[in-house]
Order: C-alpha cells, then sequence, then structure tokens
C-alpha cells in the first residue's frame, strides 16, 4: 500500500514548525507529517495510530538511534525539517497487579497505563501472575475460585472452581498446562489449564494450605501447610509422596532450590530448613531471627539463601556454611518479603512501614531506599533485567522504580482499594518493524 500522509491538528501555541517522515525498519516510508520542534511523543502519538490496532504493542520513534520518549522533544534528538525518524512496533512489557477491589489488573511499565481490568472475581484478589509464556493470566481469589484470562483479549478463559475455602495462592506449572492452587479449605487442587478440569485434589493437610507450586521440572508439587508440616507430591497421581515434619509452628512457604533437588521451607517458629527433596532428609536448619519468619529463598545459583522476618530484618545467608553472610536491617516493621535481583547481586527487602530497600549482596549496604507509597507495600518484584523494581502497595497503587537512581518511574494507579500483589510477564519480548499502513 501507498503511505499515509497526516496532518497536524492545530495545537494552540505548538506550532508545526517541520514536515517529518516515519520509515519502518527495512527504510520503507509509514507515514508522512507536519509537526511543532517541541513535540513530544505524547503529541505525536495520535497521529501513529495507524500502524498498529493490538492494544498489547505500542509505537516507539528513534532518530540518529535516540528515542522520542517521556518528555524529549523532536528538537532535543536532533530532528529537523525533511528529517527521518524510524517507527518500530514494540510490545508493553507488562505487570499484572491484583487488588482488593476484586480485580486484576494489566499495566504497560513502559508508560503506565492500564491495557486491561480483569474483572470476574467477587470478593478480594489474592494474587495474579502470568503464565510463563505471558499469553495468559492467573489470579486467586477469596471468592474461593482461581481465574484464568486470555492477555490479548482480557476475556476469562477458564473458572477453577472446587474449593470450599479462599485461595490464598496459584502458580502455574513451567510447560503452563497445569495449575495449582492452595487454599484455606486445607486442600491444593491441580487444574487442567486447557480444559479447567480438576485433576487432583491434594487432600492430608489439617489446616489451611499457605503456598503451593511445581518443582522446575513439574514432576513433583510442594505444599506448606498452617499445620507446620510440607508435603511433596506427584502431579499426575494426585498421591503424596513424603511429608516433611521438623517445624514446630505454621511453615508460611515452601519452594524448590533452581535445581529442584532441595525445599526450603519458612516458618512462623523462627527458623527455615532445607530439605532433600527425593529422599525427605532434612539438610539443615536456619536460626537466627528473633521472630517468625515471612519467607525465604534461593540465590539464583542457589548457593546462598535469603530470609525475611517479623523481627524488622533479612538476613543473606551461605548455604555450604549455614552462616548469615549480612544482615539487611533499618525497617522499622516486619520485613514480609525478601527477594534477589535476576543475577543475585541485589536483594530486595519489602516492609509494612511503606518502605522498600535495595541491598548489595557482596558489601551489605543498602544501596537506596524507594520511598513515596503513603501506606503498607504489600509486594515487589525485580524487572527480568534487574534494571527496575515494581512495588504493590495498600494505598492502592503499584510503582515502577529505576533501581540505579530510585527514581519513580511510574504510577500505576487505577485500582480502588489495596493493592496486594505485582507480577511481570517473563516470556521474550518481540520487537516488529511498523508495517506498512497497518
Amino acid at each position: 500500500g501507498q503511505p499515509f500522509w497526516l496532518k497536524a491538528p492545530e495545537r494552540g501555541s505548538s506550532v508545526a514548525t517541520m514536515h517529518i517522515e516515519l520509515v519502518n525498519l527495512a527504510g520503507r516510508e509509514v507515514a508522512s507529517l507536519d509537526a511543532g520542534e517541541s513535540w513530544t511523543i505524547a503529541e505525536l502519538a495520535p497521529q501513529l495510530q495507524g500502524l498498529s490496532t493490538d492494544p498489547l504493542v505500542r509505537v516507539r520513534v528513534f532518530f540518529n538511534f535516540a528515542e522520542l520518549s517521556g518528555k524529549t522533544t523532536l528538537a532535543e534528538v536532533g530532528a529537523s525539517d525533511g528529517a527521518q525518524l524510524q517507527a518500530v512496533v514494540d510490545t508493553h512489557r507488562l505487570v499484572v497487579t491484583a487488588s482488593d477491589d476484586h480485580s486484576a489488573r494489566i499495566w504497560s511499565a513502559d508508560t503506565g497505563e492500564c491495557l486491561a481490568t480483569l474483572a470476574g472475581h467477587s470478593d478480594v484478589v489474592m494474587t495474579a501472575v502470568f503464565s510463563p509464556d505471558g499469553s495468559q493470566v492467573l489470579s486467586a481469589s477469596k471468592d474461593r475460585t482461581a481465574l484464568l484470562w486470555d492477555v490479548n483479549s482480557g476475556a476469562c478463559i477458564a473458572k477453577f472452581e472446587g474449593h470450599r475455602g479462599s485461595v490464598i495462592s496459584a502458580g502455574f506449572a513451567p510447560d503452563g498446562s497445569h495449575v495449582i492452587t492452595a487454599s484455606r479449605d486445607s486442600t491444593a487442587r491441580i487444574w487442567d489449564t486447557r480444559t479447567g478440569a480438576c485433576e487432583h485434589s491434594l487432600a492430608g493437610h489439617a489446616d489451611r494450605v499457605m503456598s503451593a507450586m511445581f518443582s522446575p521440572s513439574g514432576e513433583v508439587a510442594v505444599t506448606a501447610s498452617r499445620d507446620g508440616k510440607v508435603k511433596l507430591w506427584s502431579p499426575s497421581s494426585g498421591k503424596c509422596i513424603r511429608t516433611l515434619s521438623g517445624h514446630r509452628a505454621s511453615v508460611v512457604s515452601a519452594l524448590f532450590s533452581p535445581d529442584g533437588a532441595e525445599v526450603l521451607s519458612a516458618s512462623r517458629d523462627c527458623t527455615a530448613k532445607v530439605w532433600n527433596a527425593t529422599s525427605g532428609e532434612l539438610v539443615m536448619t536456619i536460626d537466627g531471627h528473633r521472630c517468625w519468619l515471612e519467607s525465604a529463598v534461593y540465590s539464583p545459583d542457589g548457593t546462598q539463601l535469603l530470609t525475611s522476618s517479623g523481627d524488622c530484618s533479612a538476613k543473606l545467608w551461605d548455604k555450604a556454611s549455614v552462616g548469615c553472610l549480612f544482615t539487611f536491617g533499618g525497617h522499622d516493621a516486619a520485613v514480609t518479603s525478601a527477594m534477589f535481583s535476576p543475577d543475585g547481586a541485589r536483594v530486595l527487602t519489602v516492609s509494612i512501614n511503606c518502605n522498600v530497600r535495595l541491598w548489595n549482596t557482596c558489601t551489605g549496604q543498602c544501596l537506596t531506599s524507594f520511598e513515596a507509597h503513603v501506606a503498607s507495600v504489600a509486594a515487589a518484584a525485580f524487572s527480568a533485567d534487574g534494571t527496575e523494581v515494581y512495588s504493590a502497595s495498600k494505598d492502592g497503587t503499584a510503582r515502577v522504580w529505576c533501581t540505579e537512581t530510585g527514581a519513580c518511574l511510574q504510577v500505576l494507579q487505577g485500582h480502588g482499594d489495596w493493592v496486594r500483589s505485582v507480577a511481570l510477564a517473563t516470556s521474550e519480548r518481540r520487537m516488529l518493524p511498523a508495517a506498512n499502513g497497518a
């Protein structure tokens, strides 16, 4: 088709002073228009709507490798009359949040725009996560259900119904074919994402199941319960393989090591324990906090452990020696979660005192503190490349932060109540040339 010509609308003081062309990656012209040298991407965006109709993609504009973004103007990137700018259709980096307002929302981490509201639950949404390929979202709710959503359309495509209590958490199998839910009804369940059918009810705990997840291979599942037990299950048969006993109080979480060989559990008895996932034998006990544990996780390479506690601190442990390397303090309230950056070089701690802190794992020093929320921070996560942090708060917002400067890049605002969780799509982004007139 022929390139389309766009004439800039009247813009008051923004007088058109240059004529520019937009070309795709192949060098073919896709648009031609009159523009003002003070135009930013916001003023140019309405003229680019014809380049893509997919709500999950955005058109990015470059001139000599400088991107026209934020408040940067055409003049500032060096564009002048007759300039050719390159238009690239790129997927939004997607973030999903879960809220007490009974909904989940999908956002662009790049623009802060809400791309879809996932409304279908009748009570608080506890968590929401993306499928491994990023094409679906799974939400878990106090309404005793989990819902599966199509990311592109925002439509609910499956309802996992059968629990007799609130669904506390839900997660995907590594291949996305199944999901596992944990419930206050003392069971976990495994569901088929294609049919929506419940394949197995994992019954055996004497109290609510606090967490449930698949192993990296998908061949084993683990559950943690308020009954103080950790159980390993066969997802294919639904049978309990082993019961890991040793904690003296509620187990708040249990997860597999990166290689799937071990299980790490965190308990209200102030300890974390490492178990052999095959034999069920206790490998080590991590004991050093003065109060209950909120979480325990492995480093990406599996050589270190990170625990968070009600004693207002998180601790970094060397797994080989079971020694505490650093205590990350500075918080004046319980540290509800702590996590490693993708490269393991930094640690993020989350506190109910509205504060999120970033730490260096080699020196133990606090690198920055992200402070803008006006209520407790409920959850946080790193971007896939570790350059950004995402936080969810009881102030009804989520925020995107720069890890290097500590600056708030975006405020994700639109929920009508607490935001309980935040998660990112980790599937590979695609970048496409802008189609000619499409």
